[in-house]
């Protein structure tokens, strides 16, 4: 084989494999049920308490003096 030949075939061999991952990757997509399960997972409902109470019951934002223990320097 030349090397245009191995050159053309390597460029096909990308564009099937591509090709393959994508159309396989549709069919992997967490359905519906699932998330719904994942959401009442004790893990979840522990996550979702632990990042309500770094906020004031009302939904306002911490006060200032918090928030720059929260957020790295520079950051605004």
């Amino acid at each position: 084989m030349t090397g245009a030949r191995k050159t053309l075939w390597g460029a096909v061999a990308t564009v099937v494999v591509v090709a393959v991952s994508a159309y396989s990757a549709q069919s992997r997509a967490t359905s519906p049920k699932e998330v719904r399960q994942l959401a009442g997972s004790a893990q979840a409902l522990q996550a979702r308490e632990k990042t309500s109470t770094a906020y004031s019951p009302q939904g306002t934002a911490p006060d200032p003096a918090s928030r720059s223990r929260m957020m790295p320097m520079g950051a605004s």
